[in-house]
């Protein structure tokens, strides 16, 4: 089973989040996509640019998407060695108060303006300012 994710090629804490999960999957179960590449627009058509760029995404089975904290814990429970805190996440009363967190990360992470890309957590280097977002 994949899941593919889509994420903030432009964003370091996303790319750092990515490096991190990619050291966890011993599977292979999770396949990226930053959402700085143009074709994944034309590829994935239920992906839009706006909500692409307001959370992280995921597509299970061509059919099932998660947004947000439910793709983070939807990552977590398809990966052996994180399925435990997977369906920690999972647990009643985890989806408030992990949406709220998510949120809130989300809301304050660092966006690199020149849209530079980033791969296995090294980003180009640019004179220009990050923006918090």
């Amino acid at each position: 089973m994949k899941l593919y994710v889509f994420y903030d090629g432009a964003c370091p804490l996303c790319v750092n989040a990515k490096a991190a999960l990619n050291r966890l999957d011993v599977t292979d179960c999770l396949v990226w996509h930053s959402i700085r590449d143009p074709r994944v627009y034309e590829v994935f058509h239920f992906l839009n640019q706006i909500d692409a760029e307001g959370a992280i995404h995921a597509l299970e089975d061509d059919e099932y998407v998660y947004r947000g904290f439910a793709a983070v814990r939807r990552m977590l429970k398809v990966m052996p060695l994180t399925k435990p805190a997977g369906w920690l996440f999972a647990l009643p009363g985890m989806e408030r108060p992990g949406d709220v967190v998510y949120r809130w990360i989300a809301a304050r992470r660092p966006v690199k303006t020149d849209e530079a890309i980033c791969h296995d957590g090294l980003c180009q280097v640019s004179a220009k300012k990050e923006r918090i977002r």
